[in-house]
């Protein structure tokens, strides 16, 4: 593993006086034992440090000394929602591919469903909470209650993460008129970080921003397929 001879590896170079000491005062302290010993243990230490760099090399490649073999890039939370102030990256893939998948047969009420989709359309261009932030979850649970749809024990919710705890889970193919729709990593990481009430059709009304109306888009689009994570229905 270690080569004899080799200045680097052994510090043990003739005339290096760097590495040995050899006429250094300052280091050999004139023949001091202690000194001695201790440069001994100095070299001892560096001596293992350059095995388990070489180990390290012959398993896969070098890391830099701290960090683990194999440590995983930050994922790109992709924000190019359109209008939107973060400006335009490459969306992130499917958060939970699953969300795309029909999950059974799920019963719809056609008038609850129409009821909660109407009084959410009549939302559209219409200021909700302006400069509040994060009150999507706050829009639909308002679109909710006043459409008289309310399930028994609806609470108004301002966070994604509770709201999605109410109804039913629908896949993006069986999604009807009144569903909640639910996006991830959207305005920070998540798997629930954004929702609004779907339409039909493929559009969807929600509160995008705090400096933005109520405003309908297309579940379709590239940014928001690729963030879908999932639908409840309320009234199944």
């Amino acid at each position: 593993m270690i080569p004899f001879g080799n200045p680097m590896m052994m510090g043990m170079g003739m005339g290096n006086p760097m590495m040995m000491g050899m006429g250094n005062p300052m280091m050999m302290g004139m023949g001091n034992p202690m000194m001695m010993q201790m440069m001994f243990l100095m070299q001892m230490m560096q001596m293992m440090q350059m095995m388990q760099m070489m180990q390290g090399m012959q398993q896969g490649g070098a890391q830099m000394p701290g960090f683990p073999q194999g440590m995983p890039t930050m994922p790109n939370y992709g924000m190019d929602m359109p209008g939107m102030p973060w400006g335009n990256r490459t969306p992130y893939p499917p958060f939970y591919p699953e969300s795309l998948n029909p999950t059974g047969p799920v019963g719809y009420n056609a008038n609850t469903g129409n009821a909660i989709a109407d009084t959410a359309a009549a939302w559209n261009g219409h200021e909700f909470r302006p400069g509040m932030t994060r009150r999507c979850a706050d829009f639909v649970s308002t679109v909710i209650e006043q459409s008289g749809q309310a399930p028994p024990g609806f609470r108004p919710q301002m966070s994604c993460q509770e709201l999605q705890r109410y109804g039913t889970p629908v896949g993006r193919e069986q999604l009807r008129p009144g569903d909640v729709v639910f996006f991830g990593n959207t305005y920070r990481p998540g798997q629930y970080t954004h929702t609004g009430i779907y339409l039909g059709n493929g559009q969807f009304a929600h509160r995008p921003t705090a400096n933005a109306p109520v405003r309908v888009d297309n579940l379709n689009s590239r940014y928001y397929s690729s963030h879908f994570t999932g639908g409840r229905r309320l009234n199944a």
